[in-house]
């Protein structure tokens, strides 16, 4: 696992006990949902049972069915709230990894990291690559790109405004590999969504 993918797997910790009270949250007002709907069956089947039981029967299904797909949708929109959340958490330790204030992440070597598994991607596509970070990474970057030898790599005269990370590309741009830290960070909500929800919330 790269130093940028560690990054994001260790916010699942920061993430869980916002997600439990989004989700306990969620689960309360549905079953209260859920309750009511109860409550007002026994009640429509009660008044009816002599004038029309069977009708009474259908609409307190209907109004079961109906508080269901409510309830359904607020654990949903929950989940989703999660996922944004961890989304938030993921970026804002970033944000301190990019800015030198995280006690865990060296950003410098996460960028030396990131630049290797790109060169690993771009190997037999590209004679020379060319590598993009932000304004401020320059140095950096330059500084690492001087120690490899094995291909030939070059600074990009371009910036690019990203968050963190580098994007790698063929001399004439017709091959890209972006490998920037908000980058992985969507990758790994789209790829591992419900294994980051189980983490979150235990499903």
């Amino acid at each position: 696992m790269s130093e940028g993918e560690a990054v994001a797997t260790t916010i699942v910790v920061l993430a869980r006990e916002r997600a439990e009270e989004i989700l306990e949250d969620a689960r309360r007002r549905a079953e209260e949902i859920l309750e009511d709907a109860r409550r007002q069956a026994r009640e429509i089947i009660e008044m009816r049972r002599k004038k029309a039981e069977a009708e009474a029967k259908e609409e307190a299904a209907r109004k079961r069915s109906a508080a269901e797909v409510k309830a359904r949708k607020i654990v949903m929109e929950a989940e989703k709230e999660c996922l944004e959340e961890f989304r938030r958490r993921v970026l804002e330790e970033i944000r301190l990894v990019v800015e030198r204030r995280h006690e865990r992440y060296d950003y410098r070597e996460v960028l030396r990291a990131l630049i290797g598994e790109g060169l690993r991607a771009m190997r037999g596509r590209a004679s020379k690559v060319y590598v993009l970070c932000r304004r401020e990474d320059r140095g950096i970057v330059e500084e690492i790109i001087s120690g490899i030898r094995d291909v030939e790599v070059i600074l990009d005269e371009a910036s690019v405004p990203i968050m963190g990370g580098v994007i790698l590309r063929n001399e004439d741009d017709t091959v890209r590999y972006y490998n920037t830290l908000e980058g992985r960070v969507e990758r790994i909500l789209e790829e591992k969504a419900s294994e980051l929800m189980r983490e979150l919330i235990g499903r």
